[in-house]
C-alpha cells in the first residue's frame, strides 16, 4: 500500500490526529456505552464470559496504524479499531456462539476475521475480530443515535488467548526482534494452546458426568451414588425436593430462589453421605418419609435459630431442605453427632445457638415420627 503522502484523497497524519483529538470524548462515550450493552446482551443470552474490556486507541497508536505502509486509510473514520472491545470467554468452543450473537446484535461492516486459523506450524493470538456498527433500530433510541456511522472492533477470545495477547503486545510493533525471542514467544503460544485444549477436554468430561447423572436419575437407575452431579440432577428433577423446599421456606418466612453453586453442592454431598445416605434412591426415600417430620423440626427450631441469628434469611437455594434433613438426622443421634455435623458444615455452631435445645427438638420429633 502507498505511503500516506501518495494515497489519493487521504488526509494528512496531522489532520487525522487533530480529528482524533477533537472526537476523543465522543469515542470514549462510544466505548463505554457499547461495553455496557455487550455485557447486558451476554448476560441476557446466558453466554458465559469472564470479562468485557473496552478502550480507545492511544494517540501514538493511531499515528502508527494510520501511517503503516500495509494500510490504505484515508481518514480516521476508515480505521475500524480506534474503539475496540474484547470479549474474554472461558473456553474456545464458546467463541463462535458469541461471534454469532455479536453479528446479530451489531451487524458486520466487513467479513469477520478469524485469527484462529493459522499455519499448521505456527502459534499465536487466537481470536475472532469483527468490524461492527450499531444497528439502525438501536440508533433510533436517544441513548445511541449519536453513534450513527460509528465503527468499532470487537475481538472474541479466551482467557489464555487474552493472556497471550497481553504478554505479546509490548513486542508487537518491534519488527526486528531477535530470532531467539520470537522463537520463545511461539513456544509459549504453543504451550498456552495445549493448556486451552486440556481445559476444554476436562470441562467436556465434567459436562458428560452431569448429563449421565441427569439421565440416570430421570430413569431411576438403581444405586446411583451421591455426587455433585447426581445431587444437582436430583434437586432439579424430584418433586419431593420442590415440595419440601417450599414448605420449609414458608415456615421460615422466606422463598426458594436460585440454584446452589458447585461448591455448595459439593459441601451438601459430603453432609448427605455423612448421614449414611449413600445413593439417590436412599435420599428420595428418606426425604419422602421425613417430609412431615422436617416441617415439625423446622417449626420448633425456628425460635432457636431466630434468637441465635437475630434474623433469618429471606431467600433459600433449591435443595436446602436436604441440608435440614441431614441436620435433623444428626440432631436425632445426640449432641456428639450434631457437633460433628456442625464441624462438617464448616466450623463451630453460632455462639448463641443452643445446641442442646436443637438436639432435644430433633430427638423428640424423631421419636414422634419413628425415625
Amino acid at each position: 500500500m502507498p505511503e500516506v503522502e501518495s494515497r489519493v484523497g487521504a488526509n494528512t497524519i496531522e489532520q487525522v490526529l487533530t480529528d482524533f483529538d477533537s472526537r476523543k470524548d465522543h469515542l470514549t462515550d462510544l466505548s463505554n456505552a457499547t461495553e455496557r450493552l455487550v455485557r447486558t446482551i451476554l448476560q441476557e443470552e446466558k453466554l458465559p464470559f469472564q470479562s468485557v474490556q473496552a478502550r480507545v486507541k492511544k494517540r501514538d497508536k493511531v499515528r502508527i496504524k494510520y501511517c503503516s505502509p500495509d494500510k490504505n486509510y484515508k481518514s480516521l473514520d476508515e480505521m475500524p479499531d480506534v474503539v475496540g472491545l474484547r470479549i474474554i470467554t472461558y473456553y474456545s468452543d464458546k467463541i463462535d456462539q458469541i461471534a454469532n450473537m455479536i453479528g446479530r446484535e451489531f451487524g458486520e461492516s466487513t467479513p469477520r476475521e478469524d485469527k484462529r486459523l493459522g499455519k499448521l506450524d505456527s502459534f499465536g493470538y487466537s481470536a475472532i475480530h469483527m468490524d461492527c456498527m450499531h444497528l439502525p433500530a438501536r440508533l433510533e433510541s436517544t441513548e445511541y443515535r449519536r453513534f450513527v456511522n460509528a465503527r468499532f472492533e470487537i475481538q472474541i477470545t479466551t482467557i489464555l488467548g487474552h493472556a497471550w495477547a497481553e504478554m505479546h503486545h509490548p513486542w508487537y510493533d518491534e519488527l526486528n526482534s531477535p530470532t531467539e525471542e520470537l522463537r520463545r514467544f511461539h513456544r509459549l503460544a504453543a504451550v498456552l494452546e495445549l493448556a486451552e485444549q486440556e481445559f476444554l477436554e476436562i470441562r467436556k468430561k465434567k459436562d458428560d458426568r452431569g448429563r449421565i447423572a441427569s439421565v440416570r436419575v430421570a430413569a431411576q437407575a438403581p444405586e446411583i451414588p451421591i455426587t455433585v452431579e447426581s445431587l444437582r440432577a436430583f434437586i432439579e428433577q424430584k418433586e419431593i425436593v420442590t415440595t419440601t423446599d417450599n414448605a420449609l421456606a414458608a415456615i421460615l418466612g422466606g422463598a426458594v430462589g436460585g440454584d446452589a453453586t458447585q461448591t455448595q453442592l459439593a459441601h451438601l454431598a459430603r453432609l448427605v453421605t455423612g448421614s449414611e445416605i449413600l445413593t439417590a434412591k436412599d435420599l428420595e426415600e428418606r426425604l419422602t418419609k421425613s417430609a412431615h417430620a422436617l416441617e415439625e423440626y423446622v417449626t420448633q427450631c425456628k425460635p432457636i435459630w431466630t434468637l441465635a441469628q437475630g434474623q433469618l434469611s429471606e431467600a433459600y437455594t433449591r435443595g436446602f431442605s436436604i441440608f435440614h434433613l441431614a441436620s435433623y438426622i444428626a440432631g436425632s443421634l445426640g449432641e456428639e453427632a450434631y457437633e460433628s455435623f456442625i464441624r462438617s458444615s464448616g466450623g463451630a455452631a453460632h455462639p448463641r445457638l443452643r445446641v442442646d435445645q436443637q438436639v432435644a427438638v430433633a430427638m423428640e420429633v424423631a421419636r414422634n415420627h419413628q425415625l
